[in-house]
């Protein structure tokens, strides 16, 4: 399993903070690339109110993840955590799995978990 992001930067990183979301995590396994949305608590709320109010609806994201926090160590342990619950059985990968313009995250280096 290998974790993405389409951006790793110290601005990237404060901007998902205090966003409270992140919507460029992917995740590899095997030959599956699954794209991840990250939210907060607070943040899926502030989306929700807004959305309801404008639209008269919300529509979650399909691959929608609660984090305590936006940052990548938290992304990081969460994913891990939903990996070994088995969650990516449950979700539909992307059709395409090229990660050539993205970030490798974790595990650093060339090893595999």
């Amino acid at each position: 399993m290998y974790i993405y992001f389409s951006e790793d930067s110290e601005a990237s990183e404060f901007e998902a903070v205090s966003r409270g979301w992140r919507q460029d995590v992917y995740v590899l396994i095997e030959k599956a690339l699954f794209q991840l949305y990250i939210y907060t608590p607070e943040r899926l709320v502030q989306d929700f109110q807004a959305e309801l109010e404008y639209y008269d609806y919300y529509r979650v994201d399909s691959n929608l993840v609660l984090v305590t926090s936006a940052d990548k160590e938290t992304i990081i342990s969460t994913i891990l955590h939903l990996y070994a619950d088995d969650y990516f059985k449950e979700i539909k990968p992307l059709e395409n799995n090229i990660t050539d313009s993205l970030i490798k995250i974790y595990p650093k280096g060339d090893a595999l978990l």
